[in-house]
Parts: structure tokens; C-alpha cells; sequence
């Protein structure tokens, strides 16, 4: 299969996801009860997944080329061997059996003669053992841009801005400088990305 590349912002350092194996997320009911998590074009609507037993998640570094969109595996990755090649290959969403939705990104490692190695789903939600997650879509063309709103979460279209005072302004919108709210929630200027 051919992967596209997609074109993302040079980022300096790793950005670190926690990911399961596709050997640890399996149909359990559907078309393809029993295999693992793969690429898109074998997905189908309505099949089952759950998170096996022995699954726990492991840390994937992930480095975006300077210019060129190409993601490889770092060399600090708990997952993966380091320098492959990544591709945002879609993100997914799964139905709960409370009916509630839960989006995942796919990550597809391929070796030097470009197949898969190995295929990562990174939840942005947790995920409970106990619980069969039915897919409902699949979106080859929404990864990179979730992708980058998580890496870069204030480029993302549509972010907003905590000011000190409690309104929340569009990202980009109060000068640099502006007393606004960070992730500890203690005042500090804004600064211009």
C-alpha cells in the first residue's frame, strides 16, 4: 500500500504519544473478528474492537522532518526502531456501548522497502478494557490536522485563548504581552508563535 505524505510544520523535538500495538487492539465481533488493528483500507464500519487483556500502552516518539511532512520514529521511542518512517495513515472514531464517541489516530510504521512494520492506535480519549468500541468512521484525511492541533495546540483553527480576567478570546487575537492563563493556571504574558 502507498502512503501519502502530508505536509506538517518542522517540529525540533519529539513529540511523545502513548500508543497501543495493533496486536493488543483486536476485533472481537464483526467481518474481521479476530484480527488486529490495520492500516484504513481494511477497516470496515461496525466491526468490534477491544483492548486485550495484556495490553498496555507504550510511548511513541514521534519527529516531524524540517519541511518535508516526513515522520520518523525517534531515537528515545519506547516503540518502533528508530529513524522509520511513520504515516498519519487516518483518524478514527468509535462508538462506546454507552454511545458515546471516542476519536483515534492510526500510525502506520514502515520498514526500509516501505511495508508495514507495525500499526499504532493513539486514543485521545482513555480506553477501557471491559469495553468493545465500534467503528463508525473512518477519516483518511483529518490526521495530520488533529495531529498538528496536538502538537501545536495553539495553531490549531478555532483556539482560544484564557485571558487573566476569564474571557477566552480567539488564539492570536490579544496582543503579545497580554496577561493570559497557561497550563498551571498561574498569569503569564503571551508570546507570539
Amino acid at each position: 500500500m502507498r502512503h501519502h505524505t502530508v505536509p506538517l510544520p518542522p517540529c525540533p523535538k519529539a513529540h511523545h504519544l502513548q500508543v497501543f500495538r495493533s496486536r493488543d487492539f483486536r476485533v472481537v465481533e464483526g467481518v474481521n473478528e479476530g484480527d488486529p488493528l490495520s492500516d484504513a483500507r481494511d477497516l470496515l464500519h461496525e466491526d468490534v474492537y477491544a483492548l486485550s487483556e495484556k495490553a498496555r500502552p507504550v510511548r511513541l516518539a514521534v519527529l516531524a522532518g524540517a519541511g518535508s511532512g516526513l515522520l520518523r520514529v525517534d531515537r528515545d521511542s519506547t516503540a518502533g526502531a528508530p529513524g522509520a518512517r511513520l504515516f498519519l495513515d487516518c483518524l478514527l472514531t468509535f462508538m462506546d456501548p454507552t454511545g458515546g464517541p471516542l476519536d483515534a489516530l492510526v500510525l502506520v510504521e514502515v520498514d526500509a522497502e516501505g511495508l508495514v512494520a507495525e500499526v499504532y492506535l493513539h486514543p485521545l480519549a482513555p480506553l477501557a478494557r471491559t469495553r468493545g468500541y465500534a467503528l463508525v468512521n473512518v477519516d483518511r484525511g483529518g490526521a495530520a490536522a488533529r495531529f498538528e492541533s496536538m502538537a501545536h495546540p495553539f495553531r490549531a483553527r478555532g483556539a482560544r485563548t484564557v485571558l487573566v480576567d476569564g474571557p477566552l478570546r480567539p488564539a492570536g487575537t490579544p496582543p503579545p504581552g497580554a496577561p493570559g492563563r497557561g497550563r498551571s493556571s498561574a498569569p503569564q504574558g503571551l508570546r507570539p508563535l
